[in-house]
């Protein structure tokens, strides 16, 4: 490919059903793409909101060099009905490499 490198996180919070997972590269430390469980609510700078489980893909702007994150409901995704951490890092293992 391109040769560049990525990292994979996940974190879990003080309750188990609190979470997140992201890749991100490893050069510049730049996220690609972020699930998360249980967290806060998004405001997307369009005006939408999503709620506390979402999926974040970052754009970067290359005009302005800025670098957007957009949170997606979950429902129309594989992690709709994920049943915990370990569950929900090999889907998204899996969706990281289809996508």
């Amino acid at each position: 490919m391109n040769g560049a490198q990525y990292i994979l996180h996940s974190y879990q919070g003080r309750r188990a059903s609190k979470y997140s997972i992201h890749l991100r590269f490893s050069e510049t430390h730049l996220y690609l793409i972020r699930l998360c469980i249980n967290g806060s609510r998004h405001h997307n700078l369009d005006g939408t909101v999503v709620g506390v489980n979402d999926l974040h893909v970052y754009k970067h702007h290359e005009d302005t060099g800025d670098i957007e994150s957009y949170a997606y409901s979950l429902d129309a995704t594989p992690f709709s009905d994920i049943q915990g951490l370990s569950e929900a890092l090999d889907k998204f293992m899996e969706y990281t490499i289809n996508h």
